[in-house]
């Protein structure tokens, strides 16, 4: 497999294998083929059913794949490494002229997963990948090349997909550089003025700018993006109430506590009883 390059994969699992997380180096947009995919976020899940596109960006992403009744759970995937978006971007707007927005739309940046109901166009196209990759496991370079780049011309027609938007942000270096200092300090001890130091900002324009991108406050989003990653962890491991909120950055395990109660009503040990689930031994990673 060439990570420098696009790359199409049929996935097929014959059982439920439990929730697993999934480490993306690449973006990658799928087809849900038969079954569905859950995609946890804290004590959130979205469904993505057969016939359904979902993105998944670069990143950590607990996810569950459930077979139908009667056959195998089956997807495709289409990988992006991070300058390829870029590359296709350029060659729709040459040879078709396929246009991008050239403002970012604001607040997109939030959710690192988008689960979104395939259209005609888009489920013809990907029965017909999927068909090609059941007959040839031999597919070359250029024709995973062009398929690639036709399932994003299909997307960047739909206005009103959500896909898009991270289509988008991969053309705004910016934004991305922005965006991606902003979640590569969420779990770290920093505070926002060192952090509005990192993005090249007085605290007053990073505040700005973060609220634009995020319609949110600084404090409130990471804080809230804690306590998701704190909640997948207190039903997906069997870690300590004290080990998670230190891994989450929380002063105390007191601290920790009082501000999960907060947010999701109930303490860290009460939503664990509640929400404990079988979870798979082993991690796997998406390249």
């Amino acid at each position: 497999m060439d990570n420098l390059r696009p790359d199409i994969v049929r996935i097929v699992l014959p059982q439920n294998e439990g929730m697993k997380r999934c480490i993306m180096s690449r973006r990658a947009i799928g087809y849900v083929i038969a079954g569905k995919k859950h995609i946890y976020n804290g004590d959130e899940c979205s469904v993505a059913k057969a016939g359904d596109l979902f993105y998944l960006d670069v990143g950590s992403h607990w996810i569950e794949n459930f077979p139908p009744k009667d056959g195998n759970y089956e997807h495709l995937i289409f990988y992006y490494p991070e300058d390829s978006i870029k590359k296709i971007a350029s060659t729709l707007n040459y040879q078709f002229g396929v246009t991008f927005p050239q403002v970012y739309p604001k607040a997109y940046m939030v959710d690192k997963y988008v689960v979104y109901p395939a259209w005609g166009e888009v489920k013809i196209f990907c029965d017909g990948v999927y068909k090609m990759l059941c007959d040839s496991s031999n597919s070359t370079n250029t024709t995973l090349d062009l398929l690639a780049t036709l399932m994003i011309h299909l997307v960047a027609q739909k206005e009103d997909c959500s896909i898009n938007n991270h289509i988008v942000s991969c053309l705004h270096k910016g934004v991305e550089d922005f965006t991606t200092i902003v979640q590569d300090n969420i779990f770290t001890d920093i505070t926002l003025v060192e952090l509005a130091r990192k993005c090249e900002k007085s605290p007053s324009a990073f505040k700005r700018k973060f609220q634009y991108y995020y319609n949110d406050t600084p404090h409130h989003y990471i804080l809230s993006q804690r306590l998701k990653h704190a909640s997948t962890l207190l039903v997906t491991t069997s870690l300590s109430i004290a080990d998670i909120g230190e891994r989450c950055v929380f002063a105390n395990p007191s601290h920790f506590i009082r501000c999960f109660r907060t947010e999701y009503g109930v303490t860290p040990a009460d939503f664990r009883n509640r929400n404990k689930r079988n979870v798979a031994q082993t991690d796997f990673n998406v390249y």
